[in-house]
């Protein structure tokens, strides 16, 4: 199982449970959890230009050492100049002349005016050696729409947790992996929501399907995050997960968690939901 660390936290604005700490991330604590990733053998860092400062934080730190992947948005019409200064600015801020990854962020500003363009000048930054892999990405199928029949990106990065198995369900899991693209799940722990041993007021609408998933995990945090992770490690051979963090203990935990070789509860596949706006966090402000 791969882990590839999510940096969201380290804006100080991400996940429902974010108690915005980003102060504490300053260099020496960066290093900090560069030295403790190398030791538990993480090698890739997520990150965006969404994330404020974020790029900059990483640049400043050891962090930069590790193989980065970044998200950027692409705009409804494509200006070379515009999104060329904004990748340079990205690896100006990380300081460093090249990056494992870059994904398109925003897949619902592609169209059939931009899309080639687009796709052109991601292929150009990979000949040219400035990044490794490209690709995009999704929240729904939709989202691949307007590319699977021109374009099959490296990697494609997605949502997938106990609640929301809609790229499953829909077969977009298994036209990826015939395509043999690299696919890394996000959002495995919704923000935080699964791991939650109370559940915030706003999502009281769902009290049942959490008290079900409580019951299942006995409410304990490492079970959470090992059901979580293993069941579609083993059934759906999902192995590489973005996942986000407040601080060192939390990484130090979720290896320990992960390296252990607890049964699956059979249980597992009745804890899912239909409920469009609770599987995904761009509409909890409806809530």
């Amino acid at each position: 199982m791969q882990i590839i660390l999510g940096t969201a936290q380290l804006s100080g604005n991400y996940g429902i449970l974010n108690k915005n700490t980003q102060k504490k991330f300053n260099k020496s604590y960066l290093n900090k959890i560069y030295e403790v990733v190398k030791k538990n053998k993480i090698n890739f860092l997520d990150t965006s230009e969404n994330y404020p400062t974020v790029h900059r934080k990483i640049g400043c730190s050891k962090l930069n050492q590790l193989k980065i992947i970044t998200k950027i948005n692409v705009d409804k019409f494509f200006d070379k100049k515009i999104i060329e200064k904004k990748f340079n600015k990205i690896l100006k801020d990380l300081q460093l002349d090249s990056i494992y990854g870059l994904l398109i962020h925003n897949p619902e500003n592609l169209n059939r005016l931009n899309i080639i363009d687009i796709l052109n000048f991601f292929e150009e930054l990979k000949i040219n050696k400035k990044v490794k892999k490209i690709g995009i990405s999704i929240y729904d199928k939709k989202d691949l729409n307007i590319i699977k029949k021109i374009w099959t990106p490296d990697i494609v990065q997605l949502p997938i947790n106990i609640l929301n198995r809609d790229l499953i369900k829909n077969k977009t899991i298994e036209f990826l992996k015939k395509k043999k693209v690299d696919i890394h799940v996000r959002s495995i722990f919704l923000q935080g929501l699964l791991l939650s041993p109370n559940l915030p007021k706003k999502f009281s609408n769902f009290k049942s399907t959490f008290i079900k998933w409580n019951l299942i995990t006995n409410n304990k945090l490492e079970k959470k995050i090992f059901f979580s992770l293993k069941y579609f490690d083993k059934f759906y051979k999902l192995n590489k997960f973005v996942i986000g963090f407040d601080n060192i203990e939390q990484i130090q935990l979720l290896k320990k968690t992960i390296k252990k070789n607890k049964r699956l509860p059979l249980n597992l596949n009745k804890i899912e939901s239909n409920n469009k706006i609770l599987k995904d966090p761009r509409h909890w402000n409806k809530l």
